[in-house]
């Protein structure tokens, strides 16, 4: 009986952490190349959904984010990004460099052949600016079809990749 009772005790822990996870966070899967070199296609994020309530994102966030885009006849496309501008920052692209606010972006984390077309955006309130890491192969806020994320639309923040496991990091 003793054991019985123990089993159903680590059954009902494991529950309880189970329903913490999904309840604070969730697994996201990348599809495509647009985050390219810091995500993969085919590999396996968690997604924190919290801190987002308790602050508003960050320049330099990965976040997971529902758009328009179609992805069947029934469901739009969430899509993984980095936070590159906040609200009522003016992002412009010139000669293939990136500049928030008038000064350059550096951005370590990228591969160094891409081009980028130029253009000039102000980020508006309750919104982000996202691009993805490949920047030659993302559909991000440079494209009228996802344009501005607003803030309802941010999924949470990308944490932890978790599989493949050799690949294990926190972000």
């Amino acid at each position: 009986m003793l054991e019985i009772i123990e089993w159903a005790k680590s059954i009902a822990f494991a529950l309880f952490i189970g329903a913490l996870i999904i309840v604070f966070a969730r697994p996201s899967l990348v599809i495509g190349p647009s985050m390219e070199p810091t995500f993969e296609n085919g590999q396996l994020v968690l997604v924190e959904k919290v801190s987002y309530f308790l602050h508003e994102p960050q320049r330099g966030d990965i976040v997971v984010a529902q758009t328009n885009l179609p992805l069947n006849r029934w469901f739009n496309k969430a899509v993984i990004k980095r936070v590159i501008g906040l609200p009522g920052d003016v992002i412009k692209i010139s000669n293939g460099e990136v500049y928030v606010n008038g000064e350059r972006y550096y951005e370590s984390y990228l591969k160094d052949d891409f081009i980028l077309l130029g253009g000039e955006w102000k980020v508006p309130a309750n919104s982000i600016f996202v691009m993805g890491d490949n920047r030659n192969d993302s559909n991000d806020s440079r494209s009228s079809s996802v344009g501005y994320i607003d803030y309802s639309a941010i999924k949470g923040k990308v944490y932890l990749r978790i599989f493949p496991f050799n690949q294990f990091s926190s972000f």
